[in-house]
């Protein structure tokens, strides 16, 4: 038994020749079939939702561990990270990267909706956000409240969160 993707066999009138966003079946495809239901479940399809778990990832070799957020969650979080920041960092800045993550945001659910409407698949998820990170180097660890990482550089993971403290 094998827990690969699943062939894309329920919409068999779609081409990846002809898709209008150009996507490929690697496009479509799920990393990991297992934690993307488990991040369907809770932050949502859309990246949206509010739900999250505790888990533990080997990410190119490191160990990264945390709680699960939407995008909409990582977002918000590093927009209040920048507002509150001293140094060189401005108003004026965080609100130019609020506009860039919110136009992102909106293309993203912009193109699972006609997609959807379509009957098109679905692109796969590419990100996973994680909030109250720890992260394992070979000199011991560092904390950071909020981490984004390809899922694509996965290796594996578990349900939980190291706590080193």
């Amino acid at each position: 038994m094998s827990d690969d993707a699943p062939e894309v066999e329920d919409v068999p009138e779609w081409d990846e020749a002809n898709d209008p966003d150009h996507l490929t079946r690697k496009d479509v495809q799920s990393h990991d079939v297992f934690l993307d239901a488990l991040l369907g479940m809770t932050v949502g399809l859309d990246d949206d939702g509010q739900g999250g778990f505790g888990v533990t990832l080997i990410v190119d070799g490191l160990v990264v561990a945390g709680t699960t957020v939407s995008r909409k969650v990582w977002m918000e979080g590093v927009l209040d990270d920048l507002r509150n920041a001293t140094g060189n960092i401005t108003a004026e800045w965080a609100d130019v990267v609020e506009g860039l993550f919110t136009k992102f945001a909106d293309r993203t659910v912009e193109i699972r909706t006609r997609r959807e409407e379509a009957k098109l698949p679905q692109p796969r998820r590419r990100y996973i956000h994680l909030s109250d990170v720890v992260i394992v180097t070979s000199d011991g660890y560092v904390t950071r409240k909020f981490w984004r990482g390809s899922v694509d550089s996965i290796g594996g993971w578990s349900l939980g969160r190291i706590d080193l403290d």
